[in-house]
């Protein structure tokens, strides 16, 4: 009866030891900061050369970390926003929290739009022209050259005939 209870004892053992070394890899791993190598769709569609395309790339990591420290902001706003809910939080300031949210958003498209204009200002005059039809592309809708074909009419556009139904018979 003994040997049975040593097996198991060894058998939790190597257990608790496994999910030990799966937890501190897991931990040293989100430490870490190792984001994925963004796509560069922007540099071979303007035909950058490697003096753009290292101020290109300097550019993209400071905007980068621009939107980073926005995105947290606006995080730990939501999160106090939707405490709220909780009770904890009066109305006038949920309301504050919700227009600080919305002026961190306008910041963030100022940037974004700043970036796009540094970025603009490396191409040469026929990169220019390329980049600005890019932009608008992505503007209305996405990439329709470079990008996948679109299945269907667009989401608003369902064509004639009545709106799809749920189940039980009510329209959407």
């Amino acid at each position: 009866m003994q040997t049975i209870n040593t097996k198991w004892l060894w058998g939790i053992g190597a257990l608790l030891l496994v999910n030990l070394v799966l937890l501190v890899t897991v931990f040293l791993q989100k430490g870490s900061d190792t984001r994925p190598e963004p796509s560069p769709f922007l540099e071979e569609a303007l035909g950058f050369n490697p003096q753009q395309t290292q101020e290109f790339h300097a550019l993209r990591n400071e905007h980068h970390q621009q939107m980073m420290e926005k995105n947290k902001e606006i995080k730990k706003l939501k999160d106090q926003f939707f405490d709220g809910l909780k009770g904890d939080v009066s109305k006038t300031e949920t309301e504050m929290i919700n227009k600080r949210i919305g002026e961190l958003v306008a910041e963030i498209d100022m940037i974004t739009y700043e970036h796009f204009q540094e970025v603009r200002a490396l191409c040469t005059p026929e990169q220019q022209k390329e980049f600005d039809l890019i932009i608008t592309d992505l503007l209305h809708g996405g990439m329709s050259q470079q990008g996948p074909p679109r299945m269907g009419p667009p989401e608003g556009n369902r064509g004639p005939g009545p709106p799809p139904k749920r189940p039980g018979g009510r329209p959407f």
